[in-house]
């Protein structure tokens, strides 16, 4: 084949690497957790949606999701207010249970594609709450750094400087207690003479 003609067909972009943390060292695509896991500012919310189990739904390519994703300095003012590190927390809800870091990461995204302009006063995250929008901004004061919209294949993410709190696990009541009929039926009634 010519010089020309290789020249003219679409180039595949390669996968980036991620920037250090619990991914550090591995390759993500073009999708909107390939996205998240290449910024070096949220490495805390990406390994725990890691350690939730959630990159092949992040991946969907089917799908469209947004992802409000906490920086890493908002991770560690959240961990101090429960009283504990960021690296801390990071690790109690990889180790804890799989559902925990998975209630965690589905407080932070909503299935479909929000970008800046057209966020609404109220979102449903995946778990299943409706709370208000998280304020997000371009950028913060001076700084040249980009805060929002970053596009993927499929949604996109915000960087924010809140956590939003997973749903409480709520046991049910317990049912209230049956009244027994037992006692009442076995018990002999007063002034019953014995049987002869």
């Amino acid at each position: 084949r010519s010089a020309a003609a290789a020249a003219s067909r679409p180039r595949r972009r390669a996968p980036r690497a991620a920037k250090g943390g619990a991914e550090g060292g591995r390759k993500f695509g073009d999708d909107v957790y390939g996205q998240l896991a290449g910024n070096g500012d949220c490495q805390v919310i990406t390994s725990i949606i890691a350690a939730a189990g959630l990159e092949g739904k992040l991946g969907d390519e089917g799908k469209q999701y947004t992802i409000f994703a906490p920086d890493d300095e908002a991770m560690s003012e959240y961990a101090r207010s429960m009283g504990t590190t960021k690296m801390e927390l990071m690790r109690s809800l990889q180790v804890g249970a799989i559902a925990n870091a998975r209630a965690f990461a589905n407080a932070h995204i909503v299935e479909r594609k929000y970008p800046m302009a057209d966020l609404p006063p109220r979102i449903t995250t995946l778990d299943g709450q409706t709370v208000q929008t998280p304020h997000v901004v371009m950028y913060k004061g001076s700084s040249p750094k980009q805060l929002a919209n970053f596009n993927s294949t499929n949604g996109c993410y915000h960087v924010i400087d809140t956590v939003l709190a997973p749903k409480a696990n709520v046991a049910p009541p317990p049912p209230p207690p049956q009244p027994s009929f037992a006692r009442a039926v076995l018990a002999p009634e007063a002034n019953v003479a014995p049987p002869p």
